[in-house]
């Protein structure tokens, strides 16, 4: 108890601040336990929101990236597997290789900006506004990211619009991943200096057990429900690219029924808009981060005018 309440006197964003355990001369802290700081940081509310709202931006992404594939051969937008995968692939991973930079960019353009539009009254005030400006610009990269998906899943079932569906795919995946440098700097800008390697390592947890895992077992389980005969298949598949060889294939059946077909369309909708978990999350953690923000700076303003 005497650890967490050290901690919970030290709120979230006071982060850096002279005069603290990592300072030169600064008074030494007690050690702080693991189920202290897993305490602190589960009765957070933003903290809480930013790792589950990054659970469900991944558990979109790594559900439709698994089986992009498989819904654009239903589709029958490709007739070589080998082709549609090496589409689909150089699609995601473009906008993955420019996103995550350019997010990086993006958000220390925004800080750049909002330090020369206003002087903070005290460090924990730059500290919880900048966690509030952060949180903001990956609320409106994953809203982005999501609009471009919601669109190709729109085009998704027209193979004459492929080459559209793999262009709004790559921005789509372009905004996402650009969420991530600015989502590990708002986690550390949210909870004391030494529960941050703890809150990021929890944050990797939490990801994996909410978003990346379940991901795939769950959309495979709708695909199945949904379009039974868009399975895989296995024998001799002339169509592959792999020269005949016995690698499975997707059932040639499932092109060719238009119940499959309407099936693979709405799992691809059913992943996307599970990615609408991840906005309002994070729009929950840019409230609730900005009012701590007002909060912190009136309160300094208040103790300097005194």
């Amino acid at each position: 108890h005497e650890a967490v309440a050290a901690l919970s006197a030290r709120p979230d964003g006071a982060v850096g601040a002279p005069g603290g355990s990592c300072a030169p001369g600064g008074p030494r802290e007690a050690a702080v336990t693991l189920w202290a700081q897993l305490s602190l940081l589960l009765s957070s509310p933003s903290y809480v929101c930013l790792v589950l709202g990054y659970a469900a931006e991944t558990a979109t992404v790594i559900g439709i990236s698994t089986y992009g594939p498989v819904f654009l051969l239903g589709f029958g937008s490709f007739h070589s597997q080998a082709a549609c995968s090496l589409a689909f692939a150089g699609a995601v991973s473009v906008g993955g290789v420019l996103g995550t930079p350019l997010g990086g960019v993006l958000t220390d353009t925004v800080l750049s900006r909002a330090k020369r539009a206003g002087t903070p009254h005290s460090a924990q005030h730059a500290a919880a506004r900048e966690a509030a400006l952060v949180s903001g610009v990956i609320c409106l990269l994953m809203l982005c990211g999501l609009l471009c998906m919601a669109a190709a899943a729109a085009v998704a079932a027209t193979p004459e619009l492929v080459t559209l569906f793999l262009v709004l795919m790559s921005l789509a995946v372009f905004f996402i991943y650009g969420t991530s440098a600015g989502l590990s700097r708002v986690i550390m800008l949210t909870v004391p200096m030494q529960t941050r390697p703890f809150a990021l390592a929890l944050q990797t947890l939490g990801l994996h057990l909410f978003g990346d895992v379940p991901s795939p077992v769950i959309i495979g389980a709708v695909k199945d429900s949904l379009a039974p005969h868009c399975g895989i298949v296995f024998g001799n598949d002339t169509a592959s690219g792999c020269g005949g060889a016995d690698l499975g294939h997707l059932n040639p059946q499932c092109a060719a029924s238009p119940e499959d077909v309407r099936g693979l369309h709405l799992t691809i909708w059913i992943a996307v808009l599970w990615s609408i978990w991840a906005v309002v999350l994070w729009a929950a953690a840019f409230g609730l981060l900005l009012r701590r923000a007002r909060r912190i700076g009136e309160g300094a303003a208040a103790s300097g005018s005194g």
